[in-house]
């Protein structure tokens, strides 16, 4: 695309010298002068078959036509344009409307006016003054407009000379030379060239001169190319903030003006956002107001080391701001500007927050919960399991392997085969361990599940999540104790006793050696009826008699 304005003006002072050549001054005639200067016989009447001569018409298009038109006398005009006749008029104009067509451009249509005009009409040597203006729009966009011309004023002394050019045309452009066109693709902008594999950038300046174009290229594929690089990293910096939450802020204090930009998600915007210090106060927490008033005083001393983190009620909700500050400037009248990053940590020190509640929750669990890498090294290990095996709050358990535990019922062969097992998920379903703490024999089982996680750093570590279930085993064998007294006082009752499924066609579920068919076995009868082992109308009665 390219654009050129241009004007030309000059103003000449013509030194007047003495000559001996004759002036003579136009001074036309008023209709009495030109009367009195006529024969009376030519102004007295004709007589009636006298013929009166028609008008001569004097152009060429007319004479040669022998018609008189508005179009021919216009043709006339454009074909006896070159004659002076700004004696007889102010203004002598000559205009013309043609289309146009041009492969750039397309169809367009475009015209031209000339005028000759004199400021003194009685100086017969100075030549008339004159103005051109010629223009042109195409379909494609195309447009240019030039003016130009140049006035004599009186006394043949000054000359004043001008040119006003404007044209805009929307090209597109592929390089220099033919073979640039053939093979670069179409440059978005008039200043970038593909050649081969790289692309250079030069800026082209063209002037208009003596109806050419004068045009000047200059190399800035470096300073291009540093541009290029610089938004660039604007760009990727700029999503950074975004995926980051991160703004940058300034702090004044003569005016006490806070100002901050970004992404920050909170107050922060592209847009620069400005707010009073007093008034930024009273968003903060109470209880956060003097860690960071106290961090913005080391930071205005130039103790600019440390961040500060701080909460602020805003809209309803709590957020986490953290601060910092990398420059700081003093002017010479003492006051000093600070600018940083700012940054929403909300989301952080909420996970923060679940993890840390998480912790407690894992580390208060009354089970058995511990981390190790797959050579035994300890990882975590919760409350619950320290007590159990004597491990103290202050001792490093990641010195520690968990097979040289003296509690521990693993020896290092034995724990290589139960991580083997953890390796393959055969323990992801759970698994019991009965007396897995020799210097704890009340402790009857361990029942618990084992998994293989892999850490962050790539290494495979097991995490076991163990409950005592010392008590459970307790009370089933009260249970099974319990019933096998029941069974035997059941079994040597005095009385038959039988239970049947209702659900189940009654079915035997148990009967006791004093019930009738005492022949056959408890064991024989689980699962059968009674027509399995009376004849029909017997077994039918009995369960007449049960119906009832």
């Amino acid at each position: 695309m390219a654009f050129v304005v241009a004007f030309v003006a000059c103003l000449t002072a013509v030194a007047q010298e003495r000559t001996d050549t004759v002036s003579y001054r136009y001074i036309p005639l008023s209709q009495e002068e030109i009367d009195s200067l006529v024969p009376k016989e030519l102004l007295s009447p004709q007589p009636a078959d006298t013929v009166v001569a028609q008008k001569e018409v004097s152009g060429p298009f007319t004479s040669m036509l022998k018609r008189d038109t508005k179009f021919l006398r216009y043709l006339d005009r454009l074909a006896t344009g070159n004659k002076d006749r700004s004696f007889e008029k102010k203004f002598d104009v000559n205009f013309i409307v043609m289309p146009s067509y041009t492969r750039e451009g397309s169809f367009g249509i475009g015209g031209g006016a000339t005028g000759l005009y004199r400021l003194d009409r009685t100086d017969s040597i100075m030549q008339p003054s004159d103005i051109t203006l010629i223009g042109n729009v195409t379909l494609n966009g195309f447009f240019a407009l030039t003016a130009s011309g140049n006035t004599h004023f009186p006394g043949r002394r000054l000359r004043y000379s001008y040119k006003l050019e404007y044209t805009y045309s929307p090209l597109d452009f592929w390089g220099i030379s033919r073979e640039a066109r053939g093979l670069n693709p179409k440059s978005v902008h008039n200043y970038e060239m593909t050649l081969g594999h790289t692309t250079y950038y030069f800026k082209c300046i063209m002037y208009p001169y003596d109806g050419m174009v004068l045009c000047q290229y200059r190399d800035i594929t470096e300073r291009s190319q540093r541009k290029l690089e610089l938004e660039k990293k604007n760009h990727e910096l700029n999503e950074i903030q975004k995926a980051a939450l991160i703004g940058n802020w300034q702090y004044d204090t003569q005016t006490r003006i806070f100002c901050y930009a970004g992404h920050t998600g909170i107050m922060c915007s592209e847009e620069v956002q400005h707010i009073n210090m007093d008034n930024y106060l009273e968003l903060i927490l109470p209880e956060d107001r003097k860690s960071f008033t106290g961090w913005m005083k080391e930071n205005l001393k130039g103790k600019m080391e440390n961040s500060v983190d701080y909460r602020i009620f805003l809209q309803g909700n709590i957020f986490y701001i953290r601060l910092k500050a990398f420059a700081r400037e003093r002017q010479k009248d003492g006051n000093v500007t600070i600018e940083g990053y700012i940054q929403n940590i909300t989301d952080i020190q909420k996970r923060r927050n679940d993890i840390n509640l998480l912790t407690h929750a894992i580390n208060n669990s009354t089970e058995d919960i511990y981390s190790a890498h797959e050579d035994g090294t300890l990882i975590f290990c919760n409350r619950c399991f320290k007590e159990r095996h004597g491990i103290g709050n202050g001792q490093d358990i990641t010195r520690m392997k968990i097979y040289d535990l003296p509690s521990y019922g693993r020896d290092e062969t034995s724990w290589k085969e139960f991580a083997n097992r953890v390796k393959r998920g055969e323990t992801n379903h759970g698994y019991i361990v009965y007396h897995p703490l020799p210097k704890r024999p009340e402790v009857l089982a361990i029942e618990g599940n084992a998994y293989w996680v892999t850490s962050d750093k790539g290494e495979g570590t097991i995490w076991t999540f163990g409950r005592d279930v010392s008590t459970r085993i307790r009370h089933e064998q009260q249970i099974k104790q319990f019933n096998l007294i029941l069974d035997k006082i059941i079994e040597n009752l005095p009385a038959g006793i039988v239970v049947k499924d209702i659900n189940n066609n009654f079915k035997y579920l148990y009967r006791n050696r004093e019930s009738y068919n005492r022949e056959i076995p408890i064991q024989e009868a689980l699962g059968k009826d009674d027509f399995d082992f009376y004849p029909l109308e017997t077994a039918q009665e009995k369960e007449h008699k049960t119906l009832k």
